[in-house]
C-alpha cells in the first residue's frame, strides 16, 4: 500500500473518464520554473487494435492553498482561478484545431481513494487535470540538455518556425502567451508546438496574471518590463513581450543563452534595472548600446547562410524599444507585432539548411 500523502501526488495507477491510466510522476528537472500548483504525469490509454496513446496529465494540487501565505479562501480561489484558466484557454485552442500549439486531450477531475491520503489533505480528495498530447522530446530545453535531438541548423531552424506560427495562431485568437521560453516550446518529430498556457492572457484584464508587470519567467522578460515600463496600449505591451521571445529564442538556440542575460552582460552595473533609479527611457540608450554589443558576440553563433536574416530577425523582434519592435513594413501600432512574415522566413531558411544536409549526403 501506498504511503499517504497529498492527493494530487497519489494519481499513479488511478484509471480516469477515457480509459487513460495514470503512471509515474515525471520528475521536475534542474532549472525548471512554474508549476508551484501542479504534479506532472505520464498517462497512457489502449485505443481500437491496441493502438497505445500516450499524454502528459498536469493536475492541479489544491493543497498547495495550505502551505501559501495570507487567507487560505482566496489562496484556494487562486488556484481554482489558474487551473480554470489554463483548461479553458487550452479547450479553446484544440477547438481552433491550431497545429502548433499543444492540444488537450482530455480534462476533468479524479477522485483519490481515502486511503492514499493523508488526513489533513481529507477534503482534498477531487483532484482537477488536464492532459495534454505528448511531446515527442518532450520541451527544447531538456531535448538539447539530454541530447534527445540531433541540434543542427535545420532542427533548430524548424523550431523557431513551429513556435512562431503558434506565437501567430494564438494571437489571431486574441491570445498573449507571455511566457514563450525553451522550456515551453515542445518538439514533436518534424516541428514544434507552443505549450503552458498557464500563464496566457486572453481578452486582457481577465487572467490571473494580468495585473503583473511580467506574469512569466523574469529571466527570459524583454527589458522594458524589468524597469516596469509598460505600454498604455494592454494588448501592445503583451504581444511586444511575446515576440521579443520569440526572437529570444533565436539567441537561445544558437548561442545557448537568453538574449536578456546577454544583454544585462554588457551592461554597465549603474543602468541595470535592479538599481536604476529613474525611468527605462533614460536608461534606454544604454540598453540599446548593450543590445548592440550582445549582437556582435551572437553574430559569429549563427549558420553563415542566414547569418545576415537572422540578425535582421533579432533585432526587429528584440528592440529594447517596444514601440519600435516588430516588422517595420506592417504598419503601425499592433500591426507591427503581426508574425506572418517571420513564420515564413523561419521556413525558408529551415527548408534550405535541409536541402543543404540532403545534397551534402547524396554527394559521392
Amino acid at each position: 500500500m501506498p504511503t499517504p500523502g497529498k492527493p494530487a501526488e497519489q494519481l499513479t495507477g488511478l484509471l480516469l473518464d477515457g480509459d487513460w491510466t495514470v503512471g509515474a510522476v515525471l520528475p521536475r528537472g534542474p532549472g525548471a520554473t512554474g508549476g508551484n500548483f501542479s504534479v506532472g504525469y505520464s498517462v497512457e490509454r489502449v485505443g481500437p487494435g491496441g493502438i497505445s496513446q500516450r499524454g502528459f496529465l498536469k493536475a492541479m494540487d489544491l493543497t498547495s492553498a495550505l502551505a501559501m501565505p495570507g487567507s487560505f479562501i482566496d489562496n484556494l480561489n487562486t488556484a481554482t482561478s489558474l487551473y480554470k484558466h489554463e483548461r479553458d484557454l487550452v479547450v479553446h485552442c484544440t477547438s481552433n484545431r491550431f497545429d502548433n500549439v499543444v492540444v488537450s486531450l482530455a480534462a476533468g477531475e479524479v477522485a483519490v481513494p481515502p486511503a492514499l491520503i493523508e488526513p489533513q489533505f481529507a477534503g482534498f480528495g477531487e483532484v482537477p487535470y488536464i492532459i495534454f498530447e505528448e511531446a515527442s522530446s518532450g520541451d527544447a530545453r531538456n531535448a538539447l540538455k539530454n541530447g534527445l535531438v540531433v541540434a543542427d541548423t535545420s532542427w533548430a531552424l524548424r523550431m523557431l518556425h513551429g513556435t512562431a506560427n503558434g506565437l501567430r495562431q494564438l494571437h489571431a485568437a486574441g491570445i498573449s502567451h507571455q511566457d514563450i521560453k525553451p522550456s515551453n516550446v515542445m518538439v514533436f518529430d518534424h516541428t514544434s508546438k507552443v505549450g503552458d498556457l498557464g500563464r496566457a492572457s486572453f481578452g486582457g484584464g481577465r487572467g490571473p496574471f494580468d495585473a503583473e508587470p511580467i506574469a512569466g519567467d523574469r529571466t527570459y522578460a524583454p527589458p522594458e518590463l524589468r524597469y516596469e515600463f509598460l505600454l498604455q496600449d494592454d494588448r501592445a505591451r503583451r504581444r511586444s513581450a511575446d515576440i521579443y521571445q520569440l526572437g529570444s529564442l533565436v539567441a537561445f538556440f544558437f548561442a545557448d543563452s537568453a538574449l536578456s542575460a546577454l544583454i544585462d552582460s554588457e551592461l554597465d552595473p549603474v543602468f541595470h534595472w535592479s538599481r536604476w533609479p529613474q525611468d527605462y527611457l533614460s536608461a534606454l540608450p544604454y540598453v540599446r548600446q548593450a543590445f548592440d554589443q550582445a549582437m556582435i558576440g551572437v553574430a559569429p553563433k549563427l549558420p553563415e547562410f542566414c547569418r545576415k536574416e537572422l540578425l535582421q530577425i533579432v533585432r526587429e523582434l528584440c528592440d529594447p524599444d517596444p514601440r519600435l519592435r516588430g516588422n517595420p513594413r506592417s504598419g503601425v501600432g499592433t500591426q507591427r507585432y503581426e508574425l506572418s512574415r517571420y513564420v515564413s522566413v523561419f521556413d525558408r531558411l529551415a527548408v534550405r539548411a535541409e536541402y543543404t544536409v540532403k545534397k551534402a549526403l547524396a554527394a559521392p
